[in-house]
């Protein structure tokens, strides 16, 4: 996979990244914001688009963490943090 200047994503580049989104998809199954976009996206598409969708937001997260120089932290930087389960309105 690979970011071309316009944006689009290439079958060609770093298959450590497709790996590591292939396999945060297929066999962790702790949840995580990555992890629940991408298998949203394979249920109305397919497995490969989830992956290179998961992919381009690992990505997207290291290239952040390097031009801050910062770790991970698995609580800050997601819109959503934890599962919200909704009570139904009375």
């Amino acid at each position: 996979m690979s970011i071309d200047h316009e944006g689009r994503i290439s079958k060609l580049g770093d298959v450590a990244v497709c790996e590591a989104a292939a396999s945060l998809l297929l066999r962790v199954r702790k949840w995580s914001v990555p992890r629940a976009r991408g298998l949203r996206i394979a249920k109305r598409s397919s497995m490969l688009c989830a992956i290179t969708v998961v992919a381009r937001k690992l990505a997207s997260i290291l290239h952040r963490m390097w031009v801050s120089e910062t770790g991970f932290h698995v609580r800050f930087g997601a819109k959503v943090t934890q599962r919200l389960r909704w009570k139904p309105a009375r």
